[in-house]
């Protein structure tokens, strides 16, 4: 399969910014607030698809010039613009005082639908190999091989992607949560504190961008009585339509 990757680019367009090229960002709350906003303004790739207006965001959260704001201030302005963006690429780290990130509050508020990786392991899968931290692989009877990779999000959608391409491949389960917007870099602000800025979109076959996530050929939800009893409906549906 090819994945297709669209990097937004502005072509002829004249950009004019107060700040030169090769001038430094103060560390001032103005200061850091310019180097993230501006970074973000020039090579953040989502702003359209998922309709966040980042020009009003600036003219909401931006300290005055001259005022005084506090790291914390400066911290909770920062959270709720990049929870503005609802995009789990996009985050920031600020040394003694926490983290924001969109996908770990993402993921709190989705209903679990899965039993967990080693209590499916356990009740399902015999012959189990640990090849690497993060991959697993067994067998469930005598004809069913199983694989099990864990520790990521993103990539697990550009997996299934691949996969789906593949005439004799069905996705049985949930949604997955819809990493349109990737490859994130890591930049540091004149006060120490990192944040991830991605600049690209993830496209499916159709080069439609991945917005509200990959729909399953199957869904399967594991109900909260199946849970209790340790059953993997997903798992079953997957081995039923196999055999």
């Amino acid at each position: 399969m090819i994945r297709f990757i669209a990097r937004l680019l502005f072509a002829g367009i004249l950009l004019i910014s107060c700040q030169k090229e090769d001038e430094p960002y103060p560390n001032t709350s103005q200061g850091n607030f310019d180097a993230l906003w501006n970074d973000y303004d020039h090579n953040y790739a989502g702003f359209v698809v998922n309709a966040v207006n980042w020009d009003s965001l600036r003219q909401r959260y931006r300290p005055a010039d001259g005022a005084a704001t506090t790291d914390r201030e400066l911290f909770d302005r920062f959270q709720r613009m990049i929870l503005a963006l609802k995009d789990g690429h996009a985050s920031l780290s600020a040394s003694g005082i926490g983290t924001v990130n969109y996908y770990r509050l993402a993921v709190a508020r989705k209903p679990t639908n899965w039993l967990g990786w080693r209590a499916t392991l356990d009740a399902y899968v015999t012959d189990v190999q640990n090849v690497a931290p993060n991959i697993s692989y067994g067998r469930i009877g005598n004809d069913v091989a199983y694989m099990a990779i864990g520790s990521f999000a993103d990539d697990a959608e550009d997996f299934l992607l691949m996969m789906r391409s593949l005439p004799n491949v069905r996705q049985v389960g949930d949604t997955t949560l819809g990493g349109v917007v990737t490859r994130p870099s890591t930049r540091t602000l004149p006060n120490g504190w990192s944040y991830r800025v991605p600049d690209a979109l993830s496209h499916d076959l159709r080069r439609q961008p991945i917005t509200g996530g990959i729909v399953p050929h199957v869904p399967v939800w594991i109900s909260p009585a199946d849970s209790i009893r340790g059953r993997d409906r997903i798992l079953e549906t997957a081995v039923e339509l196999l055999r």
